[in-house]
């Protein structure tokens, strides 16, 4: 499969404004409604008319492990339409730099910033939840945008925990030197446990740990099953990772029928029997301890749009940015 991959080097010509983490700008306006305009006149957002069904659910695996003393977090992100993203740098209103996933059709963001906090989100929605959660990965986004403009990890975790009510499903959350898994569903506090990457890869996908109650159950059949068994061939194939690029390709493998729910690498055709049309569409691995940000595409599964620069022109960017794109 032919390869492109290149480190961001030479900035984009075109800047912009800067995302708010407040909950209002400093002119009082709703700050939600402030990055939409914002957006907006960046050309960064889809017309509503072309967004294809916001209440579709990413169904994906994050894990954390470490690699040596450096700690890496990563994600396979499946989804049933395809995406269109653009890999964005920026500076908070403090000044911190901040590399974002940025789902232009749902207004989703996940990332690192320049202390080496970086987040991953999973969904414990299934898709019957779903449809009465309008906005639902517009508010999981911010949440994380928000959590991501902190100088502390302790800092991040509360946002995650709190704000808006918390962020849904399960969050890997971690920086240089501690790692913690963050779960939480409607109705409920989040949980929150710190990890120990020195033991081995933690995975999470689609169904509860703490909150048994959450995502996919046993009554949802090979959904429910898929679930788990993509947790545990993740947990097990990335004790054979040495670099976060080789992250990624272990999260590639198909150890079943190509076209199975089972595998971690999913190509599942829309007219299957269960829960058909799941695609995975795009990978981030991200390097705490480096900084450095790696994305994979999927070119025939996802729009990519490029990496958008929004720093000042002379600003010493200090997250490295690596994209690669493959056709399957």
């Amino acid at each position: 499969m032919p390869k492109k991959s290149y480190i961001l080097q030479k900035k984009a010509k075109g800047r912009g404004g800067e995302w708010n983490g407040g909950d209002v700008t400093w002119t009082g306006e709703d700050t939600n409604d402030h990055i939409e305009k914002w957006m907006k006149s960046m050309g960064m957002l889809v017309p509503e008319s072309d967004v294809q069904d916001q209440k579709r659910l990413d169904e994906c695996i994050i894990v954390g492990g470490c690699i040596g003393n450096n700690f890496i977090l990563a994600k396979n992100r499946d989804r049933k339409f395809l995406p269109t993203i653009e890999i964005v740098r920026k500076l908070s209103k403090s000044g911190i730099e901040m590399v974002l996933m940025y789902d232009k059709r749902t207004q989703y963001v996940e990332g690192m910033n320049q202390f080496g906090i970086g987040i991953i989100n999973s969904t414990l929605l299934n898709e019957e939840d779903s449809q009465a959660e309008g906005g639902y990965n517009n508010r999981q986004g911010n949440i994380i945008h928000r959590a991501l403009c902190s100088r502390s990890l302790d800092e991040a975790i509360g946002i995650l925990s709190t704000h808006s009510g918390g962020i849904e499903g399960h969050t890997l959350v971690a920086d240089p030197l501690r790692m913690y898994h963050v779960e939480l569903t409607r109705g409920k506090s989040a949980y929150v446990e710190q990890l120990d990457p020195k033991t081995g890869w933690d995975a999470r996908t689609n169904h509860g740990i703490h909150f048994s109650e959450a995502g996919y159950m046993p009554r949802d059949g090979m959904i429910y099953m898929s679930s788990n068994y993509r947790k545990a061939m993740a947990e097990i194939e990335l004790n054979n990772a040495d670099s976060p690029s080789k992250v990624m390709s272990l999260l590639r493998q198909q150890h079943n029928d190509p076209q199975s729910h089972l595998n971690m690498h999913r190509r599942v055709p829309k007219e299957a029997e269960d829960h058909g049309g799941f695609m995975t569409t795009n990978q981030i691995a991200m390097d705490l301890s480096d900084l450095h940000f790696y994305f994979h595409c999927y070119t025939k599964f996802c729009d990519f749009q490029d990496i958008k620069d929004l720093t000042p022109e002379d600003y010493d960017a200090q997250i490295k940015i690596t994209v690669t794109q493959s056709d399957h």
